[in-house]
């Protein structure tokens, strides 16, 4: 017994350094110096102008620049500008890109995540330094865009649908989480934030025909369960 706790105890050491490993190779990548550029492209200085407007009127509901509504952007990254300059009340270059440095920052160790899970430790591991040492990736991590914050949502709800449906163990719990992620991925930006759907939908019908898309909806997998066990 003390030899297998030890052993355990060496695995979870181990999958902990693996994980900190590309977080923290992100984290050196995207972080550094990203308050200090100037917003120059239009629709970033849009997304720091609408957040203004929410912390400056308390008005978080309807994005606003002045008097005129702006509903061409989709709400969530918005959002998280805007509580992020909630402490002094203030959008700066930095609580404006904030969002989605964090944001690609833990769409790496979503990509970890999902390559364990699909293939081996091993494999996510390589996906997730390959994505963060990635040109346009790093990129768009250091700018004041959705893109990332989308991307963020997208990888977890493939994670949560390899969890909940694809494996063939159909689970209510991720597969929550997979709608609420195609949810929120949706609220950051758009129905660019819905594209999951279609290759899980291809996967489940190639996998086990038309009656696999059952698998998606939520009051159907007590169902698919028993149906498995028989």
């Amino acid at each position: 017994m003390t030899n297998e706790s030890s052993r355990d105890d060496t695995i979870d050491q181990r999958w902990r350094l693996i994980v900190l490993a590309p977080l923290t190779l992100a984290a050196m990548l995207f972080l550094p110096g990203i308050g200090e550029r100037i917003l120059y492209s239009g629709d970033e200085a849009r997304y720091a102008l609408l957040a203004r407007n929410m912390v400056e009127t308390g008005d978080w509901l309807v994005p606003r620049i002045g008097r005129e509504v702006h509903l061409e952007k989709s709400p969530l990254f918005i959002w998280s500008i805007a509580a992020l300059s909630l402490g002094h009340r203030e959008v700066t270059e930095l609580t404006a890109v904030l969002p989605a440095a964090l944001s690609g920052i833990a769409g790496v160790g979503a990509t970890l995540l999902l390559g364990r899970r699909m293939f081996d430790g091993r494999t996510g591991l390589l996906a997730a330094l390959i994505l963060a040492t990635t040109w346009g990736y790093f990129w768009h991590a250091r700018l004041a865009l959705a893109d990332m914050m989308v991307t963020f949502f997208i990888v977890v709800s493939l994670v949560a649908f390899w969890a909940g449906a694809a494996d063939g163990a159909s689970r209510r719990l991720p597969m929550a989480l997979f709608w609420l992620c195609l949810g929120l991925g949706y609220s950051a930006k758009g129905p660019a934030g819905l594209m999951p759907l279609l290759p899980c939908a291809v996967f489940l019908v190639m996998e086990h025909g038309w009656r696999g898309l059952g698998r998606l909806r939520l009051r159907r997998l007590n169902a698919y369960r028993r149906g498995n066990r028989d």
